[in-house]
């Protein structure tokens, strides 16, 4: 067997064309092929390419709907409802990404649920275009914003800043396991 080294983009393309052939509309299959290939870039093999012969399998066979298109409901304007209608979670999850990305600057806050969707994958990497835009923790550091804002050079620093401010753990407490001595 031999092996040949692709770009992520040729490697995209690739997986697209798989799941394409696989029953998988082409806007589905690229998302998907985006959300593999970022997770096999992260290090993330179990989410990366070691899925798509599943996925293409489940396609084939109807498990998942590769045609579906995420439909989704604006229950009020802060809260968003999408159905993945059997498909990928992939484009329902994008779609909730938007929809957040739109919906939290006019409100504040706001919540996407979704349903009836396939394996999600890497949370992470919606959580971390959530934080690109500037919607974790920055809605309780308004003056953060304005920082990048006037200096673009911050800005590599505002995900990783962003994830501290807003840390998922916040009920985690560390214990010391033995004495120690404080401020001595």
């Amino acid at each position: 067997m031999s092996s040949r080294k692709l770009s992520l983009d040729d490697a995209a393309a690739f997986i697209a064309s798989a799941l394409e052939r696989s029953r998988t509309h082409s806007a589905n299959a690229a998302i998907v092929a985006k959300a593999l290939v970022a997770a096999e870039a992260d290090g993330l093999k179990g989410h990366g390419f070691s899925r798509v012969p599943s996925y293409a399998a489940q396609a084939k066979i109807g498990k998942i709907d590769g045609q579906a298109s995420p439909r989704v409901e604006h229950v009020t304007p802060a809260l968003i409802r999408i159905d993945a209608r059997h498909g990928f979670a992939f484009p329902a999850i994008d779609a909730a990404v938007l929809a957040l990305t739109e919906a939290t600057p006019i409100m504040g806050v706001a919540t996407a649920a979704i349903r009836r969707s396939h394996h999600c994958g890497v949370a992470g990497h919606p959580v971390e275009r959530l934080a690109e835009a500037g919607l974790m923790a920055m809605l309780d550091n308004p003056g953060e914003v304005d920082k990048v804002k006037v200096d673009p050079a911050l800005m590599p620093n505002l995900v990783s800043e962003t994830i501290r401010w807003a840390t998922p753990v916040i009920h985690m407490r560390r214990t010391a396991r033995t004495d120690c001595e404080l401020g001595g």
